[in-house]
């Protein structure tokens, strides 16, 4: 379901023509441009792929959305080092509890998906 609203929100912001903030290898800002239609298209097809597995419930999928949200955690974490303001900070923990836990659950439906069927 997080990985669908996640396609969703991709392409609406593409066809909108949401712009996002371009920088330098010094992170200066640059200024704002549309994101590359390669990028957004090859994300959109592994978010829809991803989708589709979590939906009939695959290892690999879950596996893959685990990753993910690993990379998202260990941003997070980076971020938190040079945050300066006390609601970013408390929002970067919010979200950083949110994918933690998420995570942790994840983990539990692994080992159903796992589970060999019993016999009758």
């Amino acid at each position: 379901m997080i990985s669908g609203a996640l396609l969703t929100g991709t392409l609406v912001t593409y066809l909108a023509g949401v712009e996002v903030g371009t920088f330098d290898d010094f992170g200066t800002k640059t200024g704002e441009a549309k994101p590359n239609l390669v990028y957004t298209v090859a994300s959109s097809l592994v978010l829809g792929l991803m989708t589709y597995g979590l939906w009939k419930a695959r290892y690999w999928a879950v596996l893959g959305f685990q990753t993910v949200l690993i990379l998202v955690i260990v941003v997070t974490v980076l971020a938190l080092v040079q945050v300066t303001d006390v609601l970013r900070a408390l929002a970067l923990f919010a979200f950083l509890a949110g994918a933690s836990v998420l995570f942790y659950r994840m983990v539990k439906a692994m080992a159903r998906i796992q589970m060999p069927d019993r016999g009758p």
